[in-house]
């Protein structure tokens, strides 16, 4: 589809079902339906930086507020999509903001937002995430002392370092 006002016009449907306006979705597959719809649709162009934000800042809106950790797992999996048709030289305002603010979530919701950011990073926006650098750090130092039982740990720790790498 070429008509990025169609498209629009299609998110914000989903945006306002996701968020109850048809009555709340109490039924998990329900609300990974939606969000994968949204991800989809992140397939039907090669390139809208605005769409991209409103995206990114409706999902992470959305992860905010959301309990279920699959559910924002899931959401950060959509982010990701719509991260990858980047090319701009700036990453997502919002996804650097929540970044910071989920220092104390699961190793899991910590992963699902850094592999966003890896997906929106690159060599001309690298300079973006410097703020983001301790917080990276530490999770790459913390995985150097897990076990191998401790795999979510580990994976947090590899986002990291790719992350500190690619920078």
């Amino acid at each position: 589809c070429s008509d990025l006002g169609a498209i629009e016009n299609l998110l914000k449907l989903y945006f306002s079902i996701l968020n109850g306006f048809e009555g709340k979705l109490t039924v998990i597959s329900q609300r990974f339906g939606i969000l994968s719809g949204i991800g989809s649709l992140s397939y039907t162009f090669s390139n809208s930086e605005q769409l991209t934000d409103y995206v990114c800042d409706h999902l992470i809106a959305f992860t905010k507020t959301e309990v279920h950790e699959p559910t924002v797992i899931h959401a950060c999996a959509q982010i990701q999509l719509w991260c990858t048709k980047l090319s701009s030289k700036r990453i997502p305002q919002s996804l650097i903001d929540r970044i910071k603010a989920i220092q104390d979530k699961s190793s899991g919701i910590k992963t699902a937002h850094y592999a966003c950011l890896n997906a929106a990073l690159n060599l001309s926006n690298s300079n973006q995430i410097e703020d983001l650098l301790p917080l990276l750090f530490s999770s790459a130092q913390k995985s150097l002392t897990a076990t191998i039982s401790q795999a979510p740990i580990i994976t947090e720790g590899l986002y990291a370092s790719n992350i500190i790498l690619k920078r």
